[in-house]
């Protein structure tokens, strides 16, 4: 909904920033309310909080719009984007970056439940102890565990904040696509590190670059694309993005959960996460107009 496309990078980061923040406060917030009323106060407060967003829906005017004629023929009209994302390098190479990141590289979350449980619960320990364990605890908790699984998603959530808070600075002119290769080879690489850290302080600060670059990615990714694609195919180009992102997160859990119970979870996330850099090696090599768009 944006007129000026020099305008999509802002947008997309700001809209970012405001997605992510929820992610960075939600999970401390549900992790402290498991861990001091249990399963069902987390999820009591989750249902309260979209009392807000019902009656912000309930407050929106929109400026009344002619009603498109419907279309009759959704298969030809998806078939056509699928045809311009094939005939077009740059928005194909682009497209593959997303898909092939978000099913070896975005899964390391299905698995975050594991490492908060069985790798990290010791060094996690001393955190704990200060928060709702010892004399000056700030809290009372009936599940400490919960809060450590609670603040690895809140590292997470707020590195992704940083990123998109970054995103939406970009100037009109920023080499957009340079920024685009980082975030794709850093995203993987902090992944494989946290596979193999074993200290709780030095994950969240892993997970913290993980998620800036991870929005990076994905933020600038989109900006591209949009920018790239005729306003006649932006709709449906965008919603083959959309599901090619969706489609292959889901998958990469399946798998993720199918590597991590045979071969544990940090060689599960260790994997994908190499397979993924080495494919962001390739195509950072392989296809210098797409590192070099703004």
């Amino acid at each position: 909904m944006v007129d000026d496309r020099a305008d999509l990078t802002n947008a997309i980061g700001l809209n970012s920033t405001i997605f992510n923040a929820g992610r960075a406060i939600g999970p401390a917030i549900a992790g402290a309310a498991v861990a001091t009323t249990g399963e069902g106060g987390a999820f009591l407060i989750n249902g309260l909080t979209f009392l807000a967003v019902i009656g912000a829906l309930l407050m929106m005017r929109l400026p009344p719009k002619p009603r498109p004629a419907a279309s009759d023929n959704v298969a030809a009209h998806m078939k056509e984007g699928l045809r311009y994302v094939l005939s077009n390098q740059q928005v194909l190479v682009l497209m593959s970056m997303v898909a092939v990141s978000a099913f070896l590289s975005m899964p390391y979350s299905t698995l975050l439940p594991v490492f908060a449980k069985n790798i990290l619960n010791e060094s996690a320990r001393p955190i704990l102890y200060a928060i709702c364990g010892g004399p000056g605890a700030l809290i009372s908790c009936q599940s400490p565990d919960a809060l450590t699984y609670g603040l690895l998603m809140a590292a997470t959530g707020l590195g992704a904040v940083m990123g998109a808070l970054f995103v939406a600075s970009l100037p009109a002119g920023a080499r957009r696509g340079r920024w685009l290769m980082l975030g794709n080879l850093l995203f993987p690489t902090t992944l494989i590190a946290m596979a193999f850290s074993r200290s709780f302080v030095l994950t969240c600060l892993l997970l913290l670059g993980a998620g800036v670059s991870f929005v990076a990615q994905n933020a600038l990714a989109n900006t591209l694309i949009q920018i790239t694609v005729s306003d006649q195919f932006r709709g449906r180009v965008m919603s083959v993005y959309s599901l090619s992102f969706q489609g292959m997160m889901r998958l990469g859990g399946m798998q993720a959960g199918f590597l991590g119970d045979l071969l544990g979870a940090p060689l599960s996330v260790g994997l994908g996460a190499a397979v993924c850099l080495l494919y962001g090696v390739v195509v950072a090599w392989r296809y210098p107009q797409v590192r070099d768009m703004r």
